[in-house]
């Protein structure tokens, strides 16, 4: 990962995850909002087994947010949009 101050969203998601492509507008939209203050990165967690292990994810979708390569916090489900726009002002 390359280190940057910008608070970073890490999505986690699956091509056989129907929450995923639920999620997937409500992610740009946000990334569009704090687009300035925030850098997304998506994986699809079946092509990086060695970030799922590293982050302890059991399932999909799956969040991480980090700064400066600290994990400051790791969700997993379906957020809706109010609920990933307020966690995403928290740590901003």
């Amino acid at each position: 990962m390359v280190k940057s101050p910008k608070l970073q969203l890490l999505y986690f998601k699956a091509k056989w995850c129907a929450q995923c492509y639920t999620e997937q507008p409500i992610i740009e939209q946000l990334t569009a909002k704090f687009q300035s203050q925030l850098q997304l990165r998506q994986f699809d967690r079946d092509e990086v087994p060695e970030l799922v292990t590293k982050y302890q994810l059991m399932t999909v979708p799956s969040f991480v947010i980090k700064r400066d390569q600290k994990v400051l916090y790791t969700a997993t489900g379906y957020m809706t949009n109010e609920q990933l726009k307020t966690l995403i002002s928290y740590y901003l």
